[in-house]
C-alpha cells in the first residue's frame, strides 16, 4: 500500500502540472511520460525495502 500511496501523489502532482503546460507543449508528450516514469520510480524504490 506504501508503494500505490507513492504512485497516487505522483500522478496527482503530474495532473496538476500537465494541463498548464499541455497547449505550450504537446509535442513534448513522449518526453514528459519518461519523467512521469521516472518520477512514479523514484517514489515507490524507497519504500520496497521497508514493506520487505
Amino acid at each position: 500500500m506504501a508503494s500505490l500511496q507513492g504512485f497516487v501523489m505522483t500522478t496527482t502532482t503530474t495532473t496538476t502540472v500537465s494541463p498548464a503546460r499541455l497547449p505550450l507543449r504537446q509535442r513534448r508528450q513522449p518526453q514528459r511520460s519518461t519523467v512521469i516514469t521516472t518520477a512514479t520510480t523514484s517514489s515507490v524504490q524507497p519504500l520496497t525495502p521497508r514493506l520487505m
